[in-house]
């Protein structure tokens, strides 16, 4: 194991493998450790940031790959190493997502960027802290990633249903098939469904449900069939 690049739950599940019953009934709940373990992460790491203008301690330089600087008041920064952007540069699929939902409040969106190692092995290569979803920040942020990973030629990228990602991503990697993934179809789907006040019917009317969830099935359909299929 290592200790320096272990996650702590992961530190904590193997150091509990190796003791007895009697040890075990002895420790602290985990709820107990989890809060012990973030008050150790604020000592050491201090306050997360709450304006865009910090600056990155040393223990992180490493993994900072890019950063468009503190006086941008459209702030974009890269962190990834080396070793998995040369795993990005000899890849033949990439895969692209952003979530809302762990990334610092500071920051719009993290945007990830992983590619296919083998089947079934999917790392990801950079964490994108992007300040909004516009093409501009696309552009910017595949610029600079295809000047990190020059000899990088992509055959094919999945990305979620975002038209400007899409279009960013058609004009960096013009000769790779670019493809929406059917997760994130199903998601827009159910998404629609909310919106347009039809959830509780969605919720409680088995057939109506079905039939909502047969609409993704359709972008598996060959194009000249779809209308029959419909």
């Amino acid at each position: 194991m290592n200790e320096i690049g272990s996650a702590p739950g992961n530190v904590q599940g193997t150091v509990s493998a190796m003791l007895s019953n009697d040890v075990l009934m002895s420790l602290p709940k985990k709820p107990t450790f989890k809060r012990k373990e973030t008050e150790t992460q604020r000592h050491w790491l201090g306050p997360p940031p709450k304006d865009k203008r910090f600056e990155f301690s040393s223990i992180f330089q490493g993994f900072v790959l890019y950063d468009s600087g503190v006086e941008d008041p459209h702030r974009l920064i890269i962190l990834g190493c080396m070793e998995l952007l040369d795993g990005l540069a000899r890849a033949d699929v990439w895969l692209a997502d952003g979530t809302f939902k762990v990334v610092p409040l500071i920051f719009f969106q993290q945007y990830t960027i992983h590619f296919q190692y083998q089947p079934g092995i999917i790392p990801a290569a950079v964490y994108c802290l992007l300040p909004n979803k516009t093409q501009t920040t696309y552009d910017h942020l595949l610029q600079v990633l295809t000047q990190l990973v020059p000899a990088a030629s992509p055959k094919q990228i999945p990305v979620d249903f975002e038209s400007a990602a899409m279009s960013a991503f058609r004009k960096a990697s013009p000769d790779a098939t670019l493809r929406g993934c059917y997760f994130h179809l199903c998601q827009s789907v159910i998404r629609k469904i909310q919106e347009i006040g039809m959830k509780e019917s969605y919720e409680r009317d088995p057939d109506f449900s079905k039939a909502v969830l047969c609409l993704p099935v359709l972008s598996r359909v060959p194009k000249e069939d779809i209308q029959e299929a419909f």
